[in-house]
């Protein structure tokens, strides 16, 4: 079926029109077992709210293939020798689900910059970028890290939009997020939209997270520690030697990352 009819049999239905979920109540239930997780945690109710996304368009055409899941706010990560992240700067769970099963999860992952509503590097030239909660695109690029001789396997993220000339969905590198107008005052938030959007490996020292590190100012980070799994895992990097780095072969991989901030503080 495609977009147009799904479309047509929703607006006939007048329903979010009936779909599979994307993991079944009952392989949740027994993950968590199987994991040793407390069901009374925040990474249990984020395990169970995967399946609030089942609905999505995008989601369902994708259904058996690579889906990657961003909970900000269900980390677990407890350094908190960051001031600009009182909570841990790796304050996010990813989690990959292909086919009904969960595949690779992590609890240091990041949805935020380094300096929420702050600046970026020591001239200020730019306002620090946050995403948006949303369903987006992703496609294996090399990240540019800070040099060209540095750049890695990573994923780049895109907004997902429809094009009403050609009747189409189509798939930007601009994406929704805020900014501040004022530095550090969450009251001067403004919608607008940042590019150049990667998942890509963190850093592991949390106080180099500053307002002058440049390592996030905008993007998804994953600890380096989990990095290698997780591009293994959605396939766009192979790795030998439990790293990925600029010696490592880029794979194409595509696929669709939920960004959901339920969680967060």
């Amino acid at each position: 079926m495609t977009i147009k009819e799904m479309q047509n049999l929703k607006a006939t239905l007048g329903l979010e029109y009936i779909s599979p979920m994307i993991l079944s109540t009952e392989y949740i239930n027994r993950y968590i077992i199987e994991n040793k997780i407390d069901p009374n945690s925040i990474q249990a109710q984020a395990l169970y709210r995967i399946n609030e996304h089942s609905n999505n368009l995008e989601i369902q055409k994708n259904i058996s293939g690579v889906n990657i899941f961003f909970f900000e706010g269900a980390g677990s990560y407890n350094r908190k020798d960051n001031p600009n992240h009182p909570e841990g700067r790796y304050g996010a769970m990813v989690i990959v689900v292909k086919d009904g099963r969960i595949e690779f999860i992590s609890t240091r992952a990041s949805t935020l910059p380094n300096n929420p509503d702050g600046y970026w590097a020591e001239n200020e030239k730019g306002r620090m970028f946050t995403i948006d909660s949303g369903v987006y695109k992703y496609v294996s690029v090399m990240h540019k890290s800070n040099s060209p001789q540095k750049r890695y396997p990573a994923l780049n993220v895109q907004a997902i939009k429809f094009d009403k000339k050609t009747n189409s969905i189509i798939y930007t590198d601009r994406v929704p997020g805020t900014r501040t107008l004022v530095i550090n005052d969450p009251s001067t938030r403004y919608k607008t939209t940042g590019g150049g959007i990667n998942i890509h490996k963190g850093i592991p020292d949390d106080k180099r997270a500053s307002a002058t590190s440049g390592w996030s100012t905008g993007c998804l980070t994953i600890h380096p520690n989990d990095y290698a799994q997780f591009a293994q895992t959605v396939g766009f990097a192979s790795e030998n030697d439990g790293s990925v780095d600029v010696n490592d072969k880029l794979y194409n991989a595509s696929g669709f990352v939920i960004i959901d901030k339920n969680f967060q503080k």
